[in-house]
């Protein structure tokens, strides 16, 4: 037996003639406009020298000695704002270079330096920018 609403949906007498799909997107608010960061340069300097690991340098240095290493950025967005940066040690996760915070211009370039000392092993470290929003 159908149901009432299979009976009013599908009539014997009712034909197809056409039909037409489409969408109504949901309205997502504009994302607000924030600084887009972007690495281009890393310098490593110890007492062995001044190294650049973005290309393909190794940095040497000795357990115990202070390591500056300066990170070179760019606002890539045409935004500015308020931008951060830090330095992580990959292998543990541990932040040795301490965040620091900095407001930018629209294309802005420049760059930050810490300087840290330098364990009794090999060091993988990560650089980290971003955005405040």
């Amino acid at each position: 037996m159908q149901s009432l609403a299979e009976l009013f949906l599908y009539s014997p007498t009712d034909k197809l003639d056409h039909s037409f799909l489409f969408t109504v997107k949901l309205y997502t608010p504009p994302t607000p406009a924030y600084p887009s960061m972007r690495i281009h340069r890393v310098t490593v300097t110890t007492s062995q020298g001044t190294f650049e690991p973005t290309a393909d340098e190794t940095p040497i240095a000795k357990a115990g000695e202070t390591i500056t290493i300066r990170v070179y950025f760019e606002e890539t967005a045409g935004n500015g704002g308020s931008i951060w940066g830090k330095i992580i040690d990959f292998d543990t996760k541990e932040v040795v270079g301490r965040k620091k915070t900095l407001e930018v211009d629209p294309y802005e370039t420049g760059y930050w330096t810490w300087s840290l000392t330098m364990p009794d092993r090999d060091w993988h470290l990560e650089c980290q920018i971003g955005h405040v929003e």
